[in-house]
């Protein structure tokens, strides 16, 4: 989804879906609609920003904001060996003696490759540095240039969704002339390599951080304003495209309701061909179950997907999104660490634990949770994830859940809302509607998909066996509680 061109935009996008409650979303929305109506808007946008272009060669932030120098009087040094350098080789140019290079040009290339050591080293001293030396610092600034040049050629495009970008650039007037020699430098790689050796690249980069010290808050507040418009511009293109895919897409709407959420024909803009759900979610904690492949992550995706581009960009991928506002967070596919520090359990429950420490009695949560804690022994995990279902439940949050353990809803204290997702078997194939229905279900796929991709029939009949031994003798089958009859066929 994140199709923007600068690193800024590329920032700016990932910041805007992790703050979902920063109260920008109607403005983001009209800045949105405005790049989606006005197509010579968009263009022009879009081939400035192409022209400021992804690449860096450092980390143009930190050059914002802890820009590095050298001393003044390495400086002081570097003027006249310059000159002398400059004077020998016309000198050499014009009379043709040696004797100008050998005792002028040759000494003064010496001295200046001492002074470029010794700025090199006293940048390292100061901050971190790469091998590069002071190119990784041009690097940074080169980018930081061409992105002040983009934001005043955007500025004039007279477009109220510049308003702030101009604000924010009329504070840094001037500072772009700063960049113009460095960029002059950087844009030909002969040029560049020339003025390394007689100096001006180190003279240049002091003085464009001298000046950049004063302006450097101004001029990350004129970086911002381009990202937020990069990625505005960017999820414009997203909606664009989606539209001829045919997937729904509606403007989000604010519900009255404290921790409330309506959704219909919801889908997940990435998956093809999705087949759309609709349901109405209202402050008890809902649990979801379902057969393995029925649907149940790919509806707890596009459902935080929603809920997050609806907080941020005003827009929902479903004909009809009505919700609270919400503070949204998700546990989904924990990953284990492979170095053997972190096992896949510890994963689960690190992510679990930042949902409750994010708990806030002034802000709703909408938190969604795939398949709690499936990665230790059922025992534990049914006891751990009951109690977990009632805290969320009565905490300040809206709390969806998926599950394979049946068993473990009869151990929950709260009141909980259940949906499921079922699956038939045709032709000795697995086949699922992917649609959200009400109640629990009872229908199991596991030993089913063994016997479908050609498992010994002895290991699947003796598996069916010893299950039901299994569940008989845990006594594990349900029965205070509503289980919808089994239809899927595929147990």
């Amino acid at each position: 989804m994140d199709y923007t061109y600068t690193a800024p935009g590329s920032y700016a996008f990932m910041d805007i879906l992790r703050t979902p409650l920063s109260g920008n979303t109607e403005k983001n929305l009209e800045t949105i609609n405005e790049f989606k109506n006005d197509r010579n808007l968009r263009n022009a946008t879009e081939r400035i920003l192409r022209e400021c272009g992804p690449e860096m060669t450092g980390d143009y932030t930190a050059a914002i904001e802890g820009p590095r120098s050298f001393s003044p009087y390495l400086v002081f040094l570097m003027f006249p060996l310059a000159a002398a350098i400059l004077i020998t080789l016309i000198l050499l140019l014009f009379t043709g003696k040696g004797e100008f290079f050998i005792y002028g040009t040759v000494p003064s290339l010496l001295a200046a490759t001492m002074l470029q050591s010794a700025a090199d080293r006293s940048l390292s001293i100061k901050k971190r540095i790469t091998s590069e030396g002071i190119d990784f610092e041009i690097g940074s600034l080169v980018v930081l240039g061409k992105i002040i040049k983009a934001a005043g050629k955007l500025t004039k495009l007279n477009s109220p969704v510049y308003s702030e970008l101009k604000e924010s650039l009329e504070k840094i007037k001037g500072a772009d002339r700063n960049f113009n020699l460095l960029l002059l430098l950087s844009s030909n790689q002969v040029f560049y390599a020339v003025s390394s050796y007689i100096l001006i690249k180190h003279i240049v980069y002091y003085f464009t951080v001298r000046n950049l010290k004063t302006d450097s808050r101004e001029i990350l507040e004129v970086t911002k304003n381009l990202g937020r418009t990069d990625a505005l511009l960017s999820f414009a293109r997203v909606t664009e495209e989606l539209k001829t895919e045919d997937v729904p897409l509606c403007d989000a709407k604010r519900s009255g309701k404290e921790k409330f959420l309506s959704v219909k024909n919801l889908v997940h803009p990435l998956v093809k061909d999705c087949v759309g759900n609709s349901v109405v979610l209202s402050g008890k904690p809902s649990v979801i179950t379902g057969s393995n492949m029925s649907g149940k992550s790919t509806f707890l995706k596009a459902l935080a997907l929603s809920a997050v581009t609806a907080e941020t960009f005003g827009v929902a991928f479903c004909d009809e999104y009505i919700g609270s506002p919400f503070n949204i967070m998700t546990s989904m596919s924990p990953e284990e660490d492979i170095s053997g520090k972190k096992s896949y359990f510890l994963s689960e429950a690190e992510a679990v634990k930042r949902l409750i420490d994010a708990l806030n009695p002034e802000k709703a949560g909408l938190y969604v949770i795939d398949e709690i804690f499936r990665g230790t022994n059922p025992e534990e995990r049914i006891a751990a994830s009951a109690k977990i279902i009632d805290y969320l439940g009565d905490s300040n949050c809206l709390l969806l859940v998926s599950t394979h353990d049946i068993e473990m809803i009869r151990e929950l204290k709260g009141e909980t809302d259940q949906y499921h997702f079922g699956g038939t078997v045709r032709d000795n194939q697995l086949y699922f509607p992917y649609t959200i229905e009400e109640g629990i279900s009872s229908g199991t796929n596991a030993l089913r998909v063994l016997e479908i991709i050609g498992y010994p029939t002895e290991i699947t009949d003796e598996a069916r066996i010893l299950a039901e031994d299994i569940k008989i003798r845990d006594k594990t089958v349900v029965s205070d509680v509503l289980i919808c009859p089994d239809t899927t066929g595929l147990s």
